[in-house]
């Protein structure tokens, strides 16, 4: 599945990273994003769906414990919201889930505002344009491009609420298996923030660009037609041309963060838990991708096909 050419670093990033973002909408027009099914809605018709064997799975086994590390969307269309068979065995035979970030636990909460960096009356008139166009209530002068990354996905029925994140921490606090996060809401933000006024400038008209010119729909349903069919060379080559454009961000984006991620899982795994880990795809991708570290803490990697 090839690369569209003008694909915007800052926005595959985004998409694929989970920022826990939310957009208000009047739905006042037809021509308003979709809002995501009512919850007790969603549950049954997860229920009634097959399940799908989408996404990248990896085993892997150390002083006689196997964990799992699982790639995954953090959004995603409803019909892929129930996980497959390989995927359900890994998580029941585990006694943690690991995702990112716990939903069910409290967050400190952080501000999408970036009250130090300067914005042109024109890029201004251009985010209340879009603002207007997908129905949203919040101040552009303000949350800028969050709402509207939020708000775009949802044009394609992608949500954060249809994801496998969400599904499998659904399950698990059914279950009662325990839900331990491997990073804080505080620290995801920090990682995703501008760094300087250029920073935010190229972030900004590289967001203003791709979702007046349709590239960041185009992208989206790209994006996650690839982990549907379970195309992992997709992302490894996303990972590589945000490595050759932005070294830096991807460094603190992915590579960073990943360090961290992975002496959590090796810290748990060493407690005696066998951990199912369920973070983004483009974790596993890289110079620094959580299988290769794994490996290098002495685990044996086994990469598990998962086929439709």
């Amino acid at each position: 599945m090839p690369l569209h050419n003008k694909t915007s670093y800052f926005f595959i990033a985004f998409f694929l990273f989970f920022t826990f973002l939310s957009a208000g909408h009047a739905q006042t027009s037809s021509n308003c994003p979709p809002e995501p099914m009512p919850l007790e809605q969603q549950r049954a018709y997860i229920e009634q769906a097959p399940a799908k064997n989408a996404g990248f799975l990896w085993r892997i086994e150390k002083d006689g414990r196997t964990s799992w590390l699982y790639g995954t969307m953090h959004q995603m269309h409803i019909d892929f919201a129930k996980p497959g068979m390989q995927v359900m065995f890994g998580m029941r035979s585990s006694d943690v889930l690991a995702p990112e970030i716990n939903i069910y636990d409290p967050q400190t909460p952080v501000s999408t505002n970036h009250t130090n960096f300067m914005v042109s009356q024109l890029q201004l008139e251009r985010l209340k344009k879009l603002y207007s166009s997908d129905c949203l209530t919040g101040e552009a002068n303000k949350l800028f491009l969050f709402p509207l990354l939020t708000s775009q996905a949802q044009r394609q029925h992608l949500s954060w609420g249809y994801s496998p994140d969400a599904r499998l921490m659904q399950i698990a606090k059914r279950s009662n298996k325990p839900i331990v996060q491997l990073e804080t809401l505080e620290l995801q933000f920090k990682a995703l923030n501008p760094r300087s006024q250029s920073e935010f400038d190229a972030q900004l008209e590289a967001g203003l660009g791709s979702i007046e010119s349709g590239e960041y729909q185009r992208n989206l349903l790209q994006m996650a037609k690839a982990w549907q069919t379970n195309d992992l060379e997709y992302f490894s080559k996303v990972e590589a041309q945000i490595s050759a454009s932005a070294p830096e961000f991807i460094v603190r984006l992915n590579d960073e963060r990943n360090l961290g991620m992975a002496q959590k899982i090796d810290a748990m795994h060493m407690e005696g838990k066998r951990v199912f880990v369920a973070v983004g795809a483009l974790h596993m991708t890289g110079k620094q991708g959580l299988p290769k570290l794994m490996r290098e803490k002495g685990y044996a990697v086994h990469f598990v096909p998962l086929k439709n």
